[in-house]
């Protein structure tokens, strides 16, 4: 049975209020592309990742100095390599954050998929269905067509089980940036216009 006008209202505010659909990225979204609010978001986080990087080498740089000038060869040589090895694991931490964030500032680029939406919750990558989430230091996440994205316990929720929604990603860093409820007529819709793209690009590519 077709959800109703009512029903579809319901499901899109609940979404607006948990910050899963921004409307105003959607159009963006889209085409394909970052909005400008996104991109200014994906800036900051890249910085702040940049930032701790050029803070950790500092202290490198301080640590070193500092056992240089008050202590003797062995103690300098120890203590200056146990701190470089704690501060270069957290700069290797900071170049892993920062290298899909700036590939997908660099891009430009959104992707979706649409589908039935599952939810599931756990602590690792095997995560069992559950009731609510009244619980701390849970993974919570949708599924949609065998692709798995990470929520917030709010968007979470916002979300109704089996029913269809799209979503809106970016590819490098696989963050779930806006989600869309399809009512039933919507999803056939689009549904049918995926499947007449794919049949015209098969014909063009056998020169049909």
């Amino acid at each position: 049975m077709e959800d109703n006008f009512q029903d579809s209202l319901i499901l899109k505010e609940k979404l607006i209020r948990a910050g899963a659909l921004m409307s105003g990225d959607l159009a963006f979204n889209q085409a394909g592309d970052l909005s400008p609010s996104q991109k200014r978001w994906l800036m900051l986080e890249t910085g702040f990742w940049i930032a701790q990087l050029v803070v950790d080498l500092g202290l490198i740089v301080v640590a070193w100095v500092t056992f240089y000038l008050q202590y003797n060869f062995q103690e300098f040589l120890i203590g200056s390599l146990f701190w470089s090895l704690v501060l270069g694991t957290t700069m290797l931490y900071c170049i892993k954050n920062v290298r899909p964030l700036w590939a997908d500032l660099k891009a430009n680029r959104v992707e979706s998929i649409s589908g039935i939406i599952s939810k599931h919750y756990g602590f690792g990558n095997d995560v069992p269905q559950h009731q609510t989430n009244n619980m701390r230091g849970v993974n919570f996440g949708v599924k949609i067509r065998a692709q798995n994205f990470s929520v917030t316990p709010s968007i979470y929720d916002s979300i109704v089980e089996h029913k269809t929604y799209q979503v809106f990603y970016i590819p490098n860093t696989k963050k779930l940036i806006n989600i869309e409820y399809l009512p039933a007529s919507d999803a056939k819709k689009r549904s049918a216009l995926a499947v007449l793209q794919h049949q015209v690009s098969s014909k063009a590519g056998n020169g049909e």
